[in-house]
């Protein structure tokens, strides 16, 4: 669990921030959850899912198909997509809800983000006022807090129309053929049957557009796929290129362990 220090002047007025340089705190994520506002630039970089969420579903960049990989992150911590879902880029902000269900803005104080060095960024201006890069971080993730509530009734709706259904993908890992369970998306064989009251009842709250973004995004599919593959074959040609060095390395021509070097 992170550790979360509210943005207030009782704790931070005389601190600052080290902003972080690469995406490297993503790099085990699998999915990114999207904001309502998102959505359509998320679905020309990702494919997008319905992931379950307690009784619900969440909309989420699909990342790899393996828990605890992201394939949009480079070893070194680059960024690999086109897009930085808003999640990332506020990083290390956030709201969190606390146990009596006030909203509090705080900072994820991890690899030493608050300093006390003044040619990092401060949180506050002279006046007590937050910092104008902060203030919008803030109003970011402000705003996509409020898109909360009206994408999970969104869902809900979609989920009620029984328009949601599981997504069958199937992958190639080497001479086997992976089959990836958990993830949804939206059934347009049923968006397309909808009576003309329920179609409209969607529009009218918004729920088309999330709707036609998931869809869209799935034929970014293929693409993650390819991805997937090449990094199990860079991973496969590493692993056994280190089988060929130790084996060099431990053995002499004679098949006899070789601690020369040791």
């Amino acid at each position: 669990m992170p550790d979360l220090i509210p943005v207030s002047a009782e704790t931070l007025a005389h601190k600052y921030w080290r902003r972080p340089t690469d995406l490297s705190h993503g790099a085990q994520d699998t999915f990114c959850p999207l904001t309502l506002s998102e959505l359509a630039q998320a679905a020309t970089a990702f494919p997008i899912a319905l992931v379950p969420n307690g009784d619900s579903f969440s909309l989420a960049a699909v990342q790899s198909f393996e828990l605890g990989k992201n394939l949009f992150t480079s070893p070194d911590g680059r960024w690999l997509s086109s897009y930085v879902p808003i999640s990332y880029s506020t990083y290390p902000f956030r709201l969190t809800r606390t146990q009596d269900g006030t909203v509090v803005f705080c900072i994820v104080n991890e690899n030493d983000i608050v300093t006390d060095n003044n040619s990092d960024h401060p949180f506050f201006d002279d006046e007590g006022n937050l910092d104008p890069l902060v203030q919008q971080v803030f109003d970011t993730l402000s705003r996509s807090y409020s898109e909360s509530e009206v994408l999970a009734s969104v869902i809900s709706n979609l989920h009620q129309l029984e328009l949601i259904a599981p997504w069958d993908i199937s992958i190639s890992r080497g001479e086997n053929l992976q089959k990836i369970e958990g993830l949804f998306r939206i059934d347009e064989g049923a968006l397309n049957t909808l009576s003309d009251e329920d179609f409209l009842q969607l529009r009218t709250q918004g729920a088309l557009v999330p709707a036609y973004c998931q869809l869209i995004s799935m034929q970014l599919l293929p693409e993650l796929i390819k991805l997937d593959q090449a990094y199990s074959q860079m991973h496969e040609d590493s692993r056994n290129s280190l089988s060929e060095e130790l084996k060099m390395e431990f053995s002499n021509d004679s098949g006899t362990l070789d601690l020369s070097n040791l």
